[in-house]
Formats: structure tokens, C-alpha cells, sequence
């Protein structure tokens, strides 16, 4: 094996920097190459820097970190709004399913701390948001499911409730018969319950 090989397969990624070649280059610019690198992206990557007050800066107001992070937590936050509204719509629906139907107070509350959901408040300010959205729904005639509630229910597509009549047990679908206003907030009954989601 030769020795300049052997050099080159002792290190997993190495930098070189160097003057630009070109001609009108200022005297304190220098390029930043990335000779090699395993198990990286990209093999050739390179950034341009100037000496500035006794170090090297990147003179690019895209790697300005700040922004980049912030993007990054935003990204972060808004992928783990959707996981806590996915785990709020599978909740309400399999718990229909097992017969526990809850208005948005008593889901909150029960489901407080549990699933990453957070605190009470943040699950009822997600269920405002779902029912904001049309993702979730209420049904006030649950008499006929054998409940009661005056504000109604939570309700969402393809929602079945588990019912016992007699000895048997059945599983009906819930239609909604309310919905979230997203101007004012009102609950007000849906008309056209042919068009429901």
C-alpha cells in the first residue's frame, strides 16, 4: 500500500482551504473545499470566506443561522401540531368504537397528559382548531344513540358508536348535526345532511 493512500483512508472527511484562482480576488478570500468526506451528502461542497478582524467569516447572509433555525423549529412544531390533531381524531373515533363518547370538556379532561397531547387547555385549543378546520363535528341528538348532552358531542368522519340493544351489540355510524362557524365561533345545526364532511 502506498503511503500517500494510506494517509487518505486514516481520516473519515478532510477540508482544504485555499486561495480562489481567479484573478480579481481580494487578497482575503479563501475558499473552503471538502476534499473528502464518507457517509455525507455530498462529496465536493465548498464555501467562500473572508478574513475579517482576525477570523474567517462566510460572507453569505443565507447561513445566517437565526432564520434557519427558526424555520426549522417552525417545521418542528407545525409536524407535531398534525401528530396531536391525528392522535385527538383517532381518540375520539376508536373510542366511539369501545362505546365512550365525550363532549370537547370531557375529552380534554380525560385524555389530559396522555398521547403527548399536553395539558387540558391544549387539547381544547386543538379541538377548537380540528372543529375550526370541519375535521371535527358535534351531534346533539344523542338520545337516540342512549346519552345526553345539551352541547353535543364529539363527532368525526366515519365515526361508529358501539349501542347494546337487547343481548347484541351493534356499531352505528354517527352522522353530526352541528358544526363550527369559523367567522364567530358558533355552533350552528347543519341543514343539508346529505353533504356532511
Amino acid at each position: 500500500m502506498g503511503g500517500s493512500t494510506a494517509w487518505n483512508n486514516t481520516v473519515r472527511s478532510r477540508w482544504y482551504l485555499t486561495r480562489p484562482d481567479k484573478a480579481n480576488a481580494s487578497p482575503d478570500e479563501r475558499i473552503l473545499s471538502r476534499k473528502k468526506s464518507n457517509y455525507s451528502q455530498c462529496n465536493n461542497g465548498q464555501m467562500t470566506l473572508y478574513w475579517k478582524n482576525g477570523a474567517f467569516v462566510h460572507d453569505n447572509s443565507v447561513l445566517n443561522s437565526e432564520p434557519i433555525i427558526r424555520d426549522q423549529y417552525s417545521k418542528k412544531l407545525d409536524l407535531e401540531r398534525m401528530r396531536k390533531h391525528e392522535v385527538i381524531l383517532s381518540l375520539i373515533r376508536s373510542s366511539a368504537y369501545q362505546g365512550n363518547i365525550y363532549t370537547a370538556g370531557q375529552f380534554a379532561k380525560r385524555f389530559e397528559g396522555e398521547e403527548g397531547l399536553g395539558s387540558e387547555r391544549n387539547i381544547r385549543e386543538r379541538i377548537n382548531n380540528l372543529a375550526t378546520l370541519g375535521q371535527i363535528k358535534f351531534f346533539r341528538n344523542a338520545a337516540g344513540y342512549g346519552t345526553n348532552s345539551k352541547y353535543g358531542f364529539l363527532c368525526v368522519q366515519d365515526m361508529e358508536f358501539k349501542v347494546s340493544v337487547g343481548d347484541k351489540v351493534e356499531h352505528k355510524l354517527i352522522k353530526p348535526t352541528h358544526y363550527y362557524l369559523q367567522a364567530n365561533g358558533a355552533v350552528l345545526p347543519i341543514k343539508d345532511l346529505d353533504i356532511l364532511w
